[in-house]
């Protein structure tokens, strides 16, 4: 995670503490959300000698969610743990 990213994650919590943050409802692949999620978390699983499989059901249509929130709930959801 980049510095900028740090920060907005932090302003983000604060805004949320607050009631002032504003999330964008989008048609969003939820998918490709899933998938960068544990792209990315693929190299902290591997120095531990962890790995994961994915399983998906590829004809999931698109939703309106705001892909910020979701893809912050997979992470947190799925690799709390690790």
């Amino acid at each position: 995670m980049n510095l900028n990213n740090l920060i907005n994650r932090f302003l983000n919590i604060s805004r949320l503490e607050s009631r002032r943050v504003e999330h964008p409802m989008v048609l969003t692949d939820i998918i490709a959300i899933v998938k960068a999620v544990v792209d990315s978390q693929k190299p902290q699983l591997l120095k531990k000698s962890l790995t994961t499989e994915l399983e998906i059901q590829w004809d999931i249509p698109k939703v309106v969610v705001s892909p910020d929130l979701f893809r912050e709930a997979i992470l947190k959801s799925s690799f709390k743990r690790y």
